[in-house]
């Protein structure tokens, strides 16, 4: 039986995937800051921003989905979403890489935005952070609906006009 470890498992997204994780066959140990509302599998309480924990759930693991974190703005200060949410995906991408575990899975939220402006060109674009936004590297980016460029830190998608 493969091991699979959610992190986030006690949200309500984590929840469902564990069922059907579960239901496929999985074994599964979930990660969260919080003790779940229905104890579905094995469950550990663990802060994703320190990655000892990590390394100890993911040994013999097969994959980890990794939905821990704050999925919407305005929970929490933009200072501490963004810290939480970064770090913690960091450490998860790392932890995973050391342990040889052969899939991982991502998820993204609606507190990815974090800001929106307007490009030479009229368009709305939102901010996006990226997984190399310690790094600070300029990217040039481009208005997918009129080509229109601009240097922009960190990266920049057209959502509308």
């Amino acid at each position: 039986m493969k091991k699979v470890v959610v992190t986030g498992g006690s949200g309500r997204l984590g929840q469902f995937v564990i069922h059907e994780l579960l239901a496929h066959r999985y074994q599964v140990l979930s990660l969260d800051r919080v003790a779940p509302r229905e104890k579905l599998c094995m469950s550990w309480l663990v802060d994703l921003r320190h990655s000892g924990d990590l390394f100890e759930a993911l040994r013999d693991a097969y994959g980890i989905i990794h939905l821990g974190a704050y999925q919407a703005p305005n929970l929490a200060p933009d200072a501490e979403t963004l810290s939480n949410n970064v770090s913690a995906s960091y450490n998860v991408l790392r932890a995973a890489a050391d342990m040889g575990v052969k899939k991982v899975v991502m998820a993204s939220s609606t507190a990815a935005s974090v800001s929106s402006t307007r490009t030479n060109c009229g368009h709305r674009i939102i901010c996006r952070w990226t997984k190399i936004i310690h790094r600070r590297r300029r990217i040039l980016t481009a208005c997918r609906k009129c080509s229109a460029s601009r240097l922009q830190i960190p990266l920049y998608r057209c959502t509308s006009k």
